[in-house]
């Protein structure tokens, strides 16, 4: 990829129906079909929205949108969890188009030197057992 590459922070305001697709696609690799994902977003996705407006909140630098020169490619949501040793990744994720090219590792990366610079000792995430290539990444 020889485009500029930059990770800036999500501006929900501006940003959130990129958010929103982002989210329907990584629930979609993971579970297979959107069922339940519009009790996970609630009424026009108002739980979502306040959900990532409190994660930016608590990890301001965390949560950001990957920019391909003018195009929002790729996302990473970061939260604090009741384990003050633990950074959580919320979602890791890169338009199918844009896979396989190192993305996934500048977000992990991303997310390794957010929560390191806030003392965290680990980072954790969860990944459906039928999200096949996320797992491989992982592995």
């Amino acid at each position: 990829m020889n485009a500029l590459l930059e990770l800036r922070p999500i501006l929900v305001e501006q940003h959130f129906d990129t958010c929103v697709r982002f989210r329907a696609a990584s629930y979609r690799a993971s579970f297979g079909s959107e069922e339940g994902l519009s009790d996970e977003m609630g009424d026009n996705d108002s739980h979502y929205r306040e959900r990532l407006l409190n994660h930016i909140t608590e990890v301001p630098d965390g949560n950001v949108h990957l920019w391909s020169d003018s195009k929002i490619i790729g996302q990473a949501e970061m939260k604090l969890i009741d384990d003050a040793s633990v950074g959580y990744v919320s979602l890791f994720f890169i338009e199918s188009e844009c896979r396989r090219l190192g993305l996934g590792r500048l977000l992990h990366n991303h997310a390794c030197s957010v929560f390191k610079a806030m003392g965290k000792n680990s980072v954790q995430l969860s990944v459906s057992r039928t999200n096949l290539p996320a797992q491989a990444f992982y592995d």
